[in-house]
């Protein structure tokens, strides 16, 4: 067998192996279907039977609910599509949600192993991605949660080939997975611009950004923004209740300044600092996982509990040794940012609005692990065995009490969402 031919085996394994797992009593667990699931799959069906949306808008770009309500386009079609074959089953509902999860596992590989230049390494990036509790939860429902994660893992595999010389022509295509990207979620609109930033600024450091390479990156982006502008062009007041909601209100782009005033208002500014600093509390992180009241299916955190020792040390390496290479600081820098868009909005500890941090904490996690593993100290090294052996053994005590507990979805979402 090729090298090829055993990568393309791999990859495939992969994605078949947490499809299984994320399909696992998909139509069964949650019990209930939430009330979010329930405004998507109509809209979702509406589309698939007519095309128009609430409004009668013949395939809109973004779909009305009511006058105040829209939901970002990428959901809404993708899980039209399947809703063509069941229009009634939670399974099939639910079950785009779960391929995007797997599609995640795979893209997880190929980005770490451009990072690390190893397939075991990759397969441990790919493997802890896909026990991830907030992944694993979220690729079980018919929310938007986990859609702009599969668009960040291709921006991250494009960039870091850049990064490394091996594809100048990469660069387009990295910002404009971005640019797709921001119809994904509304907390995209904010996250996907911020990485441009970052995409920019690191090859600015490096020296890699003249004049025809910005002009690829910039471009990249706003191509796949024309639709979204021919559509407030044609509907220009659709504008106040998507984009004006979601991150730039309408007022702001008028008078600049009324923007920079609220935003920098002293007391509007110092609670999002704390909000943003309390998404990386320990006890969200590792511990429990979202506000709300106790979930006792979820005995686990954001991330699984040894990552608590395996993140910092990643997020170390990544800002010291690595910094040469230019991807040990995107990753280090995407995990500080990822919680911004929940922070500015006033979501406090909203993971579903910061499912963007995962592929970068696993690979900050991956990052640590080579450093305990790679130690002089047997000690150490002993550590780092350790806590990878209890990586399957903490997700499969969430999952024993996810698939156990009678928990209506409800109560789920209010601690994971």
């Amino acid at each position: 067998m090729t090298a090829s031919s055993k990568r393309a085996a791999t990859l495939g394994a992969l994605f078949l192996s947490s499809l299984l797992l994320y399909g696992i009593r998909l139509g069964a667990m949650p019990r209930t279907v939430g009330a979010e699931e329930t405004l998507l799959a109509s809209q979702a069906r509406m589309i698939a039977a007519t095309g128009r949306d609430g409004a009668g808008r013949v395939l809109p770009v973004y779909i009305s609910v009511d006058s105040e309500k829209w939901l970002q386009p990428i959901p809404v079609y993708f899980t039209a599509l399947w809703l063509g074959l069941s229009p009634s089953s939670v399974f099939v509902l639910r079950l785009p949600s779960a391929l995007l999860g797997a599609t995640d596992v795979v893209l997880m590989y190929l980005v770490a192993l451009r990072i690390f230049r190893r397939d075991r390494l990759a397969l441990l990036a790919a493997a802890l991605l896909a026990i991830t509790p907030s992944h694993f939860f979220h690729s079980r429902l018919a929310l938007d949660a986990v859609y702009p994660v599969p668009f960040v893992l291709l921006w991250l595999w494009a960039l870091v080939g850049v990064l490394d010389g091996k594809s100048s022509r990469g660069l387009a295509l990295a910002t404009a997975a971005l640019g797709v990207g921001c119809y994904t979620q509304p907390a995209a609109l904010t996250m996907m611009p911020a990485f441009l930033v970052v995409t920019l600024v690191v090859l600015w450091r490096r020296g890699r950004l003249p004049a025809d390479a910005l002009r690829a990156a910039l471009g990249g982006f706003a191509a796949p923004l024309l639709p979204a502008a021919a559509w407030f062009i044609a509907h220009p007041r659709t504008y106040i209740d998507t984009i004006g909601r979601w991150a730039l209100p309408l007022a702001y782009v008028r008078f600049p300044l009324d923007g920079i005033r609220a935003a920098f208002n002293w007391g509007t500014l110092t609670l999002r600092l704390w909000l943003f600093w309390d998404f990386f509390s320990p006890s969200y992180l590792f511990l429990q996982g979202g506000s709300g009241r106790a979930d006792p299916a979820a005995h686990a955190g954001v991330l699984l509990l040894p990552l608590l020792v395996l993140v910092p040390l990643g997020l170390r390496q990544a800002l010291t040794r690595d910094r040469a290479t230019a991807s040990g600081l995107v990753v280090a820098v995407g995990f500080i940012i990822a919680p911004l868009a929940a922070a500015i909005f006033l979501e406090p500890r909203a993971i579903a609005r910061e499912l963007v941090l995962l592929p970068f904490a696993v690979l900050l996690a991956v990052h640590g692990a080579v450093a305990l593993l790679n130690a002089r100290h047997a000690f150490a090294r002993a550590g780092g065995i350790l806590l990878l052996a209890l990586l399957p053994v903490c997700f499969a005590w969430y999952a024993a009490d996810y698939f156990g507990d009678d928990l209506s979805a409800s109560a789920l979402l209010e601690r994971h969402v």
